[in-house]
């Protein structure tokens, strides 16, 4: 039993690696105005592994959610003065399937 224990939290405290190394790299993320497909693989070759982009340690991301996504993401998708990285509309995000 102690095992077991031990064994899920080892898988807990690593989960986020084990979603951002998914052969696919598709992660899904439930919003109210739609579900944004995020493809962590495209998004490493975007920033040419540098990680620390996005992430502060590996793994997850600290508080992930809303107003992090949107803060943290926004910078690549609508850079001032800049053409975007990638899609900058609500929809361009959300909804996709």
């Amino acid at each position: 039993m102690k095992l077991l224990a031990a064994v899920l939290t080892v898988l807990a405290c690593f989960s986020g690696v084990a979603l951002a190394t998914d052969p696919t790299g598709r992660m899904e993320f439930p919003a109210k105005n739609g579900t944004v497909v995020f493809n962590h693989k495209d998004h490493v070759k975007t920033v040419q592994g540098h990680c620390k982009f996005c992430h502060d340690s590996p793994g997850e991301i600290k508080d992930f959610g809303k107003t992090v996504a949107h803060k943290l993401c926004i910078g690549c998708h609508r850079p001032p003065g800049e053409e975007a990285l990638g899609p900058f509309t609500c929809d361009g995000c959300h909804g996709i399937k």
